[in-house]
């Protein structure tokens, strides 16, 4: 696979529309294969909100896969694992690369890794869920402590959550495995630690950040000894 060798992650931040036009849907109709129209995936009664993330979700990906290993975006074929993790092939590469996507209203947050399974989450600040009811439900007493202990509550909450999201994404399980099983904790030197069932888990790496109205996080497997290279590049759909 031809890639650039310097980044072991590729994330695209995109800020999408709430609802394509017909002239948009019609023009991603010819930038996508027939197959990621397939009523299976885009059903015709789908919520236009769910229908934009969807298609440029799609777009977005094939479009990145592409960038990075000198394809055509349309060769790429995805699949799911039985939990619902998106994985792809193609047809000229043997080793492909590891991909992941989270959306939320109004962005996309795409990534590919070159060499180790990746988890990605993307969730906006102004969403205003009951953040007490679900911090109980969703975390451990040692991460309910820190949440108490911050200085922007909400802030915090998205922080932990799209960390803890995009650990159980990489991972190829999501929400089906207990998120209290799970701890994401700073180490004394201020470094994230994972914690499952109690056991540190080794050879992880999480990051979290904000941009704008939004916060990502991602989480990668297989690390050595030092973190990652990553890029990050922020767009907006315009097509």
């Amino acid at each position: 696979m031809r890639t650039d060798a310097t980044h072991n992650v590729e994330l695209r931040l995109i800020r999408i529309p709430d609802a394509l036009t017909s002239e948009q849907v019609c023009w991603l109709r010819g930038e996508l294969p027939e197959a990621d129209f397939d009523e299976r995936r885009v059903p015709p009664n789908l919520h236009p909100r769910v229908l934009t993330e969807r298609l440029l979700g799609r777009y977005y990906q094939r479009n990145l896969l592409a960038e990075l290993t000198k394809t055509e975006p349309s060769a790429w074929c995805f699949h799911a694992n039985i939990h619902g993790k998106p994985y792809v092939t193609h047809p000229n590469i043997d080793a492909a690369p590891h991909i992941n996507l989270s959306h939320t209203q109004g962005a996309l947050l795409c990534g590919v890794s070159r060499d180790a399974p990746l988890g990605v989450d993307l969730e906006s600040i102004h969403r205003r869920p009951d953040f007490k009811k679900l911090t109980s439900r969703c975390f451990t007493e040692r991460e309910v402590a820190l949440l108490e202990a911050s200085p922007c509550y909400h802030h915090g909450f998205y922080r932990a959550w799209t960390l803890k999201e995009a650990y159980l994404k990489a991972i190829g399980t999501g929400l089906r495995t207990p998120l209290q099983s799970v701890e994401i904790l700073p180490d004394p030197e201020n470094q994230l630690e994972i914690f499952r069932d109690g056991k540190r888990q080794n050879h992880w790496y999480v990051a979290t950040e904000q941009h704008d109205d939004f916060v990502i996080s991602w989480a990668l497997s297989d690390i050595k000894n030092t973190p990652p290279k990553t890029r990050l590049r922020q767009m907006t759909h315009s097509k």
